[in-house]
């Protein structure tokens, strides 16, 4: 399934707008000036806080700051947009999530293309999703979820 694969590729990436325009100079020493991490998501949330860790060690790395700026809504297509639409340095980076899959699988045109609009640089992580439900309900598998929900719409 194309989106599947898709999914996989794309979920936990730490993105870049558009590298092919990341011009760098032999004399020049990347990065010289302060980075930013754009993050769609409030300040303490997971995202956010995987950003946090990780800033913090590529900034000691490479002896400049790498800042978290966090830009919360529309399921992270606020922040996609503003680092899409943002100067194509290096200097501005996203972090992907799965929000941002969803919101582009939804069919509405206006959300950011991601596969368009950034090339993937590493995964910093990955997050785990578990379903789980009262055990005095008796559902103990996800066929018995399902059987529940179609008895009881």
């Amino acid at each position: 399934m194309k989106n599947s694969n898709y999914l996989l590729k794309a979920i936990g990436l730490f993105l870049i707008g558009s590298l092919t325009h990341f011009g760098l100079h032999a004399q020049e020493a990347y990065p010289n000036k302060p980075v930013r991490f754009v993050v769609g998501f409030p300040a303490g949330s997971a995202t956010d806080v995987a950003a946090r860790v990780v800033a913090n060690q590529i900034g000691q790395q490479l002896g400049q700051s790498f800042v978290v700026e966090n830009k919360p809504g529309a399921s992270s297509d606020i922040a996609a947009r503003a680092v899409a639409t943002s100067a194509a340095d290096g200097y501005t980076l996203f972090i992907l999530t799965i929000a941002n899959i969803i919101n582009e699988s939804s069919g509405k045109s206006d959300f950011v293309n991601v596969q368009k609009s950034f090339a993937p640089i590493a995964m910093i992580g990955s997050v785990p999703i578990i379903l789980v439900a009262s055990s005095d309900q008796g559902i103990n598998t996800l066929k018995d979820l399902i059987a529940v929900a179609k008895s009881k719409p």
